[in-house]
């Protein structure tokens, strides 16, 4: 018990309170000092933290040097300079307590974020449930080992069937099923078996009661629904997992139109079945080898962001505005926006008057030409996919219409895809070079747009790239969509990382061929593209022996087509720089990032190392000196110093020997 009078308790704490509180000023511009100090920005947390704990324990140590008496000489001067080494030593100890990898780097770092605990702890746990019920459908479907997780004793591995995934993903629900329809498209990534089976996924979603729905309509349009509709038939002609679709017609009954309204809630079920997908695709990618080769974390993301892209309804009618005149030219027609009606969770579109192109029935009773429908279909396809840049993603027989006019329709724009300039060359590149059997232009069209590993052999993907245009591209034809997608196999095998655009347009190509085929049976999508990059590039024939030298120079010069058409910016550039003087070339010994990366580890793990031995040295040094100013009772200043510095060197020691096991090069 403390001694004194039990009145005079208060009074102290309140003056120590207060004490504290008048020197948050100074701790403030330590802790500040030693940042600017160290070189290195960290979160305000971390600087209030080190400031905190490094005045303390300034303030500590100058007491036991002053003998308790905070009125010796130097005393405020020996709190400030021990407070400032200490607060920059635990701003590096905390430094070294981080998760590798999860310290914040360059204008990220430093930057102010307000704190929400409440909602990160609710985020966080919210999908905990459900991955435990997804992993527990899985793991009672025979997935656990697939998954990486242990089968526990007696449970006999069960063999992974199509059957089994599509019952899985069934059971799931929710967005899982939407995940299965997605890889039933997949065809570059799952054997056709599987692509079969999960294609019989149906969404079997009961519709919300029409009161959640026209309240939800309501609230976003800020009005009653009569007083925009003059009708609306509140029975959906659709009910899926994300929104519903009805029939309506405008007040002024001049336009049928469409009217898409989001299920409520439906934005907090996605959230939450999007943490669990990536968190799975995370678990199988670094616990699987077959996650690890299909890189599933990279097509989760894929999907996450494609499927968050289609809660927003404005993306969707901007999508459908922007592509609706380039369908236009080769007379597709694209649902017109009733823009000042589209919110983020209701979409009003032109409603188009024609039934699915899988009603093969319609065909007969229209009287309208298959093979030309099948043409203007790719051709606008492909239009918008080398020509405009913006293309729709998912052309399956629902999404494409037999209008009662004859005409073709493409609804449902919420999943699109998109091509820079330079991946549009690149893909005609590669078409060229499969057109004409040529793998060298082939080649450089996969180099222009792919990651190739550092270690890859050239010779071994041109004879790979050769056997692919032998096995799949018959001479003078053109390149079908599943050649395309034993490309990316090949690619995938060399390890060669092809960017997210290349794998969706090729998904598209793979479902346009599906539609072609039920417009036209037996319709080729190789013919069609073959013919069509002829009159966009004049490609001539195959060669024959007998050719004309002139006839020769022309095919070599379509195969130099895609080289001539930089050549002219490239020789402007030259020129330029040498007229200016600035012409100059430069050698890299650390061309390729991963040469960064190493290079980087090894002068850090150098300089860790000579720092840990030289800190080691010079503490033996302290320790082994005599005499010295007294710190504290008959503890040397150099008897300190030389004990910390050990220590110092001991934590740098072990932390490089840790990372040096955990790379597994020792």
């Amino acid at each position: 018990m403390l001694a004194g009078d039990p009145g005079t308790y208060a009074p102290r704490v309140l003056a120590a309170v207060l004490t504290f509180l008048l020197t948050l000023p100074v701790i403030a511009v330590i802790a500040l000092v030693a940042s600017r100090l160290l070189g290195v920005r960290r979160s305000w947390v971390a600087v209030v933290v080190s400031g905190v704990l490094g005045y303390l324990i300034g303030h500590g140590v100058a007491l036991a040097a002053a003998d308790g008496d905070a009125t010796a000489p130097g005393y405020v001067r020996n709190v400030l300079v021990v407070a400032l080494l200490a607060t920059m030593t635990v701003a590096v100890a905390i430094d070294l307590m981080a998760r590798p990898g999860s310290l914040a780097r360059g204008d990220r770092a430093g930057l102010f974020v307000l704190p929400r605990p409440v909602a990160d702890v609710r985020a966080k746990l919210q999908p905990l449930g459900r991955s435990r019920e997804v992993l527990a459908v899985a793991r009672a479907n025979g997935f656990g080992p697939q998954l990486g997780i242990r089968r526990r004793s007696g449970e006999a591995e069960a063999e992974v069937t199509p059957v089994r995934v599509r019952l899985t993903l069934e059971q799931c629900g929710g967005m899982f099923v939407k995940l299965g329809q997605v890889l039933s498209t997949r065809t570059d990534l799952l054997p056709p078996e599987y692509c079969v089976e999960l294609a019989k996924l149906q969404s079997g979603v009961a519709p919300a009661p029409e009161a959640d729905m026209r309240a939800l309509l309501e609230r976003e349009l800020g009005r009653p629904t009569e007083e925009v509709f003059a009708e609306f038939d509140w029975t959906p002609i659709a009910a899926a997992s994300i929104a519903h679709a009805y029939r309506a017609r405008l007040a002024d009954g001049e336009l049928d139109v469409i009217v898409k309204v989001q299920r409520p809630g439906v934005d907090v079920l996605v959230q939450r079945d999007a943490a669990v997908v990536l968190r799975l695709a995370r678990l199988a990618q670094e616990r699987t080898p077959w996650g690890r080769d299909l890189q599933v974390l990279d097509q989760a993301e894929e999907f996450v962001d494609g499927l968050r892209q289609e809660l927003d309804f404005r993306i969707e009618g901007r999508n459908a505005a922007g592509i609706a005149p380039v369908a236009a030219l080769d007379r597709v027609r694209v649902p017109a926006t009733v823009t000042e009606l589209t919110t983020r969770r209701v979409l009003v579109q032109e409603r188009l008057v024609g039934r699915s192109v899988a009603e093969q029935s319609r065909f007969e009773e229209l009287g309208v030409d298959r093979g030309a429908l099948a043409d203007r279909l790719i051709a606008s396809m492909l239009r918008q996919m080398l020509d405009h840049g913006h293309y729709h993603a998912d052309p399956h027989p629902g999404n494409v219409f037999l209008l009662d006019d004859g005409g073709l329709g493409l609804l449902d724009w919420g999943a699109t895809g998109r091509l820079d300039p330079l991946q549009q060359s690149a893909i005609l590149q590669i078409m060229l070079g499969a057109g004409i059997g040529d793998t060298g232009v082939l080649r450089q069209g996969v180099e222009s747009i792919a990651v190739l590993p550092p270690d890859l052999s050239p010779d071994d993907l041109e004879r790979a790239l050769h056997q692919f245009l032998v096995s799949n591209v018959a001479p003078g034809a053109g390149v079908s969509a599943s050649a395309l997608n034993d490309l990316l196999k090949i690619l995938t095998r060399f390890q060669i990382r092809v960017p997210r655009e290349m794998t969706s347009l090729v998904r598209a190509l793979v479902t346009v061929e599906g539609t072609l085929t039920v417009i036209e049976p037996g319709y080729s999508l190789a013919d069609a593209a073959q013919r069509l990059a002829k009159e966009r590039l004049q490609l001539p024939e195959q060669p024959d022996p007998t050719a004309q030298p002139e006839e020769l120079v022309q095919r070599e010069l379509v195969q130099m087509l895609p080289v001539l058409r930089q050549l002219p910016n490239r020789i402007d550039r030259i020129s330029s720089l040498a007229e200016r003087g600035e012409l100059r070339t430069k050698v890299s010994l650390l061309g390729t990032e991963d040469d960064r990366r190493a290079a980087t580890l090894l002068v850090n793990r150098l300089v860790l190392g000579l720092l840990s031995s030289g800190v080691a040295v010079a503490s033996a040094l302290l320790l082994a000196a005599d005499g010295g100013v007294t710190f504290a009772g008959d503890t040397q200043v150099t008897e300190l110093l030389g004990y910390v510095g050990l220590v110092g060197s001991g934590v740098l020691g072990l932390r490089l020997v840790a990372a040096i096991v955990r790379d597994g090069l020792n």
